[in-house]
């Protein structure tokens, strides 16, 4: 009986031998009094846990609890998406200042060179920008009250006879139209009138002719504005008052041309 005792203590005592290489993660699960006794299971040490650790699954702590951390997994994502929005504005915003930069710089090339000198400032270029179409809208305005002046003028001295239809072109002679410049059988009345204005874009020719050279009369005066002076016709309007037509036309004067509106009167009253 002792001597079954004494290898049994043997046997433990190898055993403990061997126990003390095994690392101190692993721990017995219970010991006896004397310490002699080890129980044949281990459990794993609490400085490594033993479940299986996932990123994308919430960490609960080592008592079980039920309070869950934000996952790491889930850190990572709230990043990249932070990241792509980031990326996204940039983007939008380096495409904004490419298209209103784009935008002042063709502001800057309609402003006449008077306009933004000496200012290279945006809000300047803006504030010039509107200065120059206020100045723009005054001077349209008065130049169309000059015509307004002009056509009423030139209105005011038709008085024609009310049963006269139109002037005869069989009373009208060679030598008349010599002498009187183009006078006709309307009473008191030229056969045309012009009157010709500056204006912003070169020069208005106002005339007034009576229905008899309905046909030839704004077709001539548009070929000598054209072939003869070379003027490029940027508008033509027609109307009838009482039995006068009244043509006005502007033209746009190139640059490197010189009109003489008295010369061109002539032209268009003896063609």
């Amino acid at each position: 009986m002792s001597k079954k005792v004494t290898n049994q203590t043997l046997r433990l005592s190898s055993y403990q031998e061997n126990m003390d290489f095994v690392p101190s993660m692993f721990m017995p699960d219970s010991t006896d009094e004397d310490g002699l006794l080890f129980s044949d299971s281990f459990v794993l040490s609490p400085i490594m846990s033993y479940q299986n650790y996932d990123d994308c699954n919430p960490i609960t702590d080592k008592n079980g609890g039920s309070n869950k951390k934000r996952s790491l997994c889930e850190d990572n994502k709230g990043n990249d998406d932070r990241e792509v929005k980031k990326m996204k504005h940039r983007d939008t915003e380096r495409q904004r200042r490419i298209e209103v930069s784009s935008l002042f710089k063709s502001l800057r090339s309609l402003l006449p060179f008077q306009y933004i000198q000496g200012k290279r400032a945006t809000a300047d270029h803006v504030c010039q920008a509107v200065n120059y179409i206020k100045d723009l809208e005054k001077r349209i305005k008065e130049l169309n009250e000059k015509r307004n002046r002009i056509q009423k003028s030139v209105r005011g001295t038709v008085t024609i006879h009310p049963y006269t239809e139109e002037c005869t072109s069989s009373s009208l002679s060679t030598s008349s139209l010599s002498t009187s410049s183009s006078r006709c059988s309307c009473i008191d009345d030229k056969h045309m009138t012009v009157v010709i204005i500056p204006c912003l874009v070169g020069v208005e020719i106002i005339i007034s002719c009576c229905l008899g050279r309905k046909k030839s009369c704004l077709s001539s005066v548009l070929q000598i504005l054209t072939q003869e002076v070379r003027l490029s016709v940027v508008s033509c309007l027609s109307t009838r008052v009482q039995q006068r037509f009244m043509h006005t036309i502007v033209s746009q004067v190139d640059d490197g041309i010189k009109i003489n509106i008295s010369e061109l009167k002539d032209k268009i009253l003896n063609m």
